[in-house]
């Protein structure tokens, strides 16, 4: 704790909840207390504590990934289906994507329910604990 010795006509309130000095006195005083207050009054260190908390079910994976398939299109296309590529076969260049839309079924309609993400960042003063 510092003193600074005020004349008579000075006064000093602290307000300790709200962190504040209430000074009055003549405008020579007031600067010597304002340098001093500079000197000593130094902000808290303080530190960020975050958190990611993330709940969910076993068919949470089913609705985040995505769902590929394909089909032999070699025979759809004037090829011979079941051989392998090359040598004497035909080869289909080209061609559509049916065969992967009829595999997936992850449906234009897929809902995310019963999922929560919450981010909960804070900032905490060490004087706060």
């Amino acid at each position: 704790r510092m003193r600074v010795p005020l004349p008579p006509r000075g006064s000093v309130i602290s307000e300790a909840r709200t962190n504040q000095l209430f000074v009055s006195d003549i405008p020579s005083k007031l600067e010597e207390i304002q340098a001093m207050i500079a000197k000593i009054d130094v902000p808290v260190r303080q530190v960020l504590i975050e958190a990611r908390i993330v709940e969910a079910n076993d068919k949470f994976g089913r609705a985040l990934g995505v769902k590929l398939g394909a089909s032999d299109l070699r025979g759809q296309q004037g090829g011979i289906p079941g051989y392998s590529v090359g040598g004497g076969n035909y080869v289909t260049v080209g061609g559509n994507y049916d065969g992967v839309g009829g595999q997936t079924n992850q449906g234009v309609a897929a809902s995310y329910n019963n999922t929560r993400f919450v981010n909960l960042p804070a900032n905490v003063s060490s004087d706060s604990f």
